[in-house]
């Protein structure tokens, strides 16, 4: 399993804006795949797919925002919940 850190342009879209929700709702849907949103333009994966397999699912709504998806293996951060979540869902 990967953990993938998925992240958008928040100046642009924010939070509840149709795009940043069409987008979390593609990433939330993706198959074996467990997801949290660490901030609202910040969602971190748990998924057997590839950066790429990512970036070619979200394609086809990103032409109009930056993305950045990265595979994160040492995260740290000072979120209880994000590093809680981490620790239960990572291998």
């Amino acid at each position: 399993m990967n953990t993938v850190l998925v992240t958008f342009d928040f100046s642009s879209n924010a939070n509840n804006s149709k795009l940043a929700i069409d987008l979390r709702a593609t990433l939330e849907t993706l198959p074996n795949t467990k997801w949290f949103q660490h901030l609202p333009s910040e969602v971190i994966l748990v998924t057997p797919l590839s950066t790429s397999e990512i970036f070619e699912t979200l394609k086809a709504d990103t032409r109009n925002i930056r993305i950045f998806i990265c595979d994160i293996s040492n995260a740290v951060t000072n979120s209880h919940r994000t590093t809680d979540w981490l620790s239960q869902n990572s291998d």
